[in-house]
């Protein structure tokens, strides 16, 4: 699981640049698959919360609910944020 997790926190900023540029461009559909891959690999990593949110985000993509992704975004960005040291704490301690 260390390896995996070495290369995580980039894997998870490529991501959250993904949707985020999805949701700046505002296409639904491309907003929906961003979140569902986005939401694989938070899952995979055990980061739970933060893929129930990414599930939030395609719903909300799905039903066409604009404010609605924006405001999960910006909840899923607080989180995410509380990761990144948790990360760099563990791969700290790998070395």
């Amino acid at each position: 699981i260390g390896v995996r997790l070495v290369g995580s926190e980039m894997c998870i900023r490529d991501r959250v640049t993904e949707l985020q540029n999805t949701i700046t461009d505002g296409d639904a559909a491309e907003i929906k698959k961003a979140a569902h891959t986005f939401k694989g690999v938070l899952l995979n990593l055990g980061f739970n919360s933060c893929g129930a949110l990414c599930k939030k985000i395609e719903e909300a993509a799905l039903a066409g609910d604009t404010s609605e992704v924006i405001r999960l975004n910006r909840q899923l960005d607080e989180d995410i944020a509380k990761i990144y040291p948790a990360l760099d704490k563990y791969v700290a301690e790998l070395d």
